[in-house]
């Protein structure tokens, strides 16, 4: 089983729809996780993976229903898992499942990117000026060094 299109196309409405509350810092702590397993398993072979990752591997569920019992934002991402990491069996399909989060991250990251680019340029007036030579700036009379 590899990663899909279809997988990269499902990852792309979670970020970008299910999870558009979610702060990045919620789900960087859940890709820690995944991401420190897969690095530990790419130099092991399945009898390994499976003896020493595999119990890691299981306990990221219970991780991810903490985080959200004290957040509600990241149940989509719990919906979305919950069927990859119950297909999880060896090293390569665990990898996959890696492969499936660090798209949603990506896409989640690129998301709100793009939300915070857009909101701050709404109502606001482009200047040639650094903020510390514009006279309409708070401090631009206070004596704040402008060096």
């Amino acid at each position: 089983m590899a990663i899909t299109k279809d997988d990269v196309q499902k990852a792309q409405q979670l970020a970008r729809e299910d999870l558009k509350k979610a702060t990045s810092s919620q789900l960087r702590k859940f890709m820690t996780d995944v991401t420190r397993l897969r690095v530990k398993s790419e130099m092991m072979n399945d009898n390994e993976w499976k003896e020493k990752i595999y119990p890691e591997f299981l306990m990221l569920e219970p991780r991810l229903e903490y985080q959200i019992n004290r957040d509600k934002t990241l149940e989509p991402l719990l919906i979305q898992c919950k069927p990859r990491m119950e297909k999880v069996k060896d090293r390569l399909s665990f990898i996959d499942f890696a492969l499936f989060v660090e798209a949603v991250i990506a896409y989640h990251k690129e998301n709100n990117f793009q939300d915070r680019l857009t909101s701050s340029f709404q109502g606001s007036k482009p200047t040639n000026q650094p903020q510390h030579f514009n006279k309409n700036n708070n401090n631009y009379n206070k004596g704040v060094n402008r060096w």
